[in-house]
């Protein structure tokens, strides 16, 4: 994870203009943000789903202050979140129900 500036964001932003950074709005407080991933230069999806639904919106990075910072994650980090979430993961090949 990496904490950079809005100018920097844009920056970033230019290098992958169809989107998939995987970035959180920076706060002190982890639980505060969203992580979310850029779907282009004016949209982004939350990553973790709320009430079952993924929720897509307009998002423009404009419309962020100069000062606002974010948390980017590359490809290690993402690997690593896979990796913690499927942990000891156990997919059933047939319903409970069949067992």
């Amino acid at each position: 994870m990496k904490v950079i500036t809005k100018q920097q964001f844009k920056t970033l932003m230019d290098d992958y203009p169809n989107g998939g950074i995987i970035f959180a709005d920076y706060e002190p407080n982890v639980f505060a943000s969203e992580l979310m991933v850029t779907d282009g230069c004016f949209g982004a999806t939350c990553i973790v789903p709320t009430n079952g639904e993924v929720f897509s919106f307009d998002w423009n990075i404009d419309e962020y202050k100069d000062s606002d910072q974010f948390a980017v994650f590359d490809n290690a980090d993402i690997l690593q979140m896979i990796q913690t979430l499927t942990h000891d993961l156990k997919i059933q090949l047939h319903p409970w129900w069949e067992e």
